[in-house]
């Protein structure tokens, strides 16, 4: 998490799942993750940024690619006519035995809001949705980060177009 928000990392990783468990992979639920690498001792060092090589998180949690995200922007700029909600993400998958990058994406998301008042009335009116807008943050950072995530997760490869291909058969004979 490189936000000032402190929910910000667990309310990506909880909706980045989301959508990439849709996807072809084998994946584990973040809540195992984690289990497996507090009982390793892993996950201060990892959530610290230490560098812990993937073959090391590999082999802790059996598996053969592990996705690495840090978020990079989370929550709003408010100025009375003037909302934006933005989420970023910088993230990559790495091949566990290999250290080989399989994918990586840095992308944003923003979803903004502007009402120009055209009176005094309006302007009033403008203020007290904005209020009631700030009141209903989450629903809002829920949204932007889900089509954050919808972004990045359509541009990760499929299993099979990472696959290392069989031999190739030339000849059967009977």
């Amino acid at each position: 998490n490189k936000t000032a928000n402190p929910e910000a990392s667990s309310v990506v990783q909880k909706m980045f799942y989301n959508f990439f468990s849709s996807l072809s992979y084998q994946d584990r639920e973040p809540f195992q993750i984690d289990s497996i690498l507090k009982e390793s001792g892993l996950y201060k060092k990892i959530a610290s940024g230490e560098d812990v090589s993937p073959k090391e998180i590999g082999n802790v949690l059996d598996v053969d690619a592990v996705v690495y995200g840090e978020v990079t922007s989370f929550g709003k700029i408010f100025a009375v006519v003037y909302t934006d909600y933005h989420a970023g993400l910088k993230a990559r998958m790495v091949d566990c035995k290999t250290g080989n990058r399989i994918w990586e994406n840095y992308n944003t998301a923003h979803q903004r809001d502007i009402n120009i008042p055209t009176n005094p009335i309006g302007l009033a009116a403008t203020v007290v949705e904005k209020l009631i807008l700030l009141n209903m943050k989450q629903r809002e950072d829920i949204k932007v980060t889900a089509f954050l995530c919808m972004k990045m997760i359509e541009t990760i490869p499929n299993p099979s177009e990472i696959a290392e291909s069989g031999p190739r058969i030339q000849v059967l004979v009977h």
